[in-house]
């Protein structure tokens, strides 16, 4: 306002200033806070990492679970056996086209697609999933620029089912001509995290992905990125370098580098943060974070040889191996914390303490027909 002697120029400058003081103080703060360590990356422009043959070479048993582990074919190509063996002469009569029939079949090795949304059959260029809980097909389409895109077919294949839809596509509409037909598209972005999920190594000179050299299935090098100095110390006889154990991190930096492909809880709005979010029980690490078992696992006192008891993923979880499916396994996990004396957690009153804590506090969810996940968010439910 002109004639109040009040330089607005200035105070405006000042303003400013003082706001970027404030974001720079607040991302400092953020980046020393524990657990909120960056994302690890998992694109790479250099050199292949260790391979897990050379891994084996010391690691044996690490390895040789690790063969039979879900994770190691979490993502396959159009052309693998396992592929061939799970969609190989499906077929879906889909209810929302009037009974239209999609088709699949292994032409000169490669998995194709019969959809009623296209002309032309549709081939399958990659397979996501280990089949445990399903395996969803996708095409890759080179946007313009050359980058990676894919679509994601709205057919997958269940475990004792076969052919169903896609979570998340199982809506009530008829399927529309072409693409949207087929699936739904992904950009590069969406599409590097998808491949960067499930693959050991993501090259990707110039910002695009080389589908070509990616090494599919998580593996070794995906958790343990710093192999190759590993590896050349263990060359040069020098063994006093190793690399950092997961048990060494804190809990929450733990499940949090799970997380960057299980969906970390720093990723989630606080609306997403709910018990009511039917989609969150598939993001494990995510629900262990709200649990109370893991926000108050600092109040239990030492063990009796002075060791701290710890809640992360590897408490119940073997990286290296398959998932147990005995209740009894963890429910001896359980009741390590709950015993009720103290310095330790509750002792549960509805029930005694051998049998299965999972069916009350950690039941199995289905989010969709044919799909059930663990609700890893520990809590006493009404």
């Amino acid at each position: 306002m002109i004639g109040t002697g009040i330089d607005w120029r200035s105070l405006v400058r000042r303003g400013f200033a003082v706001v970027v003081i404030i974001c720079l103080a607040v991302s400092w703060w953020v980046m020393v806070l524990p657990g909120t360590e960056p994302v690890t990356t998992h694109f790479s422009n250099g050199h292949p990492p260790v391979s897990p043959d050379r891994c084996a070479v010391c690691h044996v048993q690490q390895s040789q679970s690790l063969q039979q582990a879900p994770h190691t074919i979490t993502l396959q190509r159009g052309s693998d056996d396992l592929v061939a063996q799970s969609f190989g002469g499906q077929t879906f009569q889909d209810p929302q086209a009037n009974g239209v029939v999609d088709r699949f079949e292994i032409r000169d090795h490669q998995l194709w697609r019969h959809s009623p949304a296209l002309p032309d059959p549709v081939p399958i260029d990659w397979v996501f999933g280990s089949g445990q809980h399903a395996r969803t097909p996708v095409t890759v389409l080179p946007d313009p620029s050359g980058r990676i895109e894919v679509v994601e077919h709205r057919l997958s294949w269940y475990p004792g089912v076969g052919i169903d839809l896609t979570l998340g596509m199982s809506d009530k509409s008829p399927p529309k001509p072409g693409w949207h037909g087929v699936g739904k598209r992904l950009n590069a972005d969406d599409a590097a995290d998808c491949f960067g999920c499930h693959s050991a190594w993501l090259p990707s000179p110039d910002g695009r992905l080389d589908l070509a050299r990616i090494q599919p299935g998580v593996r070794c090098s995906r958790c343990h990125q710093e192999g190759d100095a590993h590896l050349q110390s263990a060359n040069a006889g020098q063994p006093e370098f190793s690399q950092p154990r997961w048990k060494e991190l804190s809990p929450l930096e733990s499940i949090r580098r799970c997380g960057e492909c299980h969906r970390r809880d720093d990723q989630m709005t606080p609306y997403e943060l709910r018990t009511t979010n039917p989609l969150l029980v598939r993001f494990a690490p995510v629900g262990i974070s709200q649990s109370p078992c893991f926000t108050r696992q600092d109040r239990l006192a030492p063990t009796e040889t002075g060791g701290k008891l710890r809640l992360d993923c590897l408490t119940c979880h073997d990286p290296h191996r398959a998932a147990e499916t005995r209740s009894e396994y963890y429910t001896a996990r359980c009741i390590t914390c709950h015993t009720g004396q103290a310095g330790r957690a509750v002792h549960c009153s509805d029930k005694d303490a051998s049998q299965n804590c999972l069916e009350c506090h950690m039941p199995k969810i289905e989010v969709q027909p044919h799909l059930r996940f663990t609700d890893h968010w520990i809590r006493a439910r009404e």
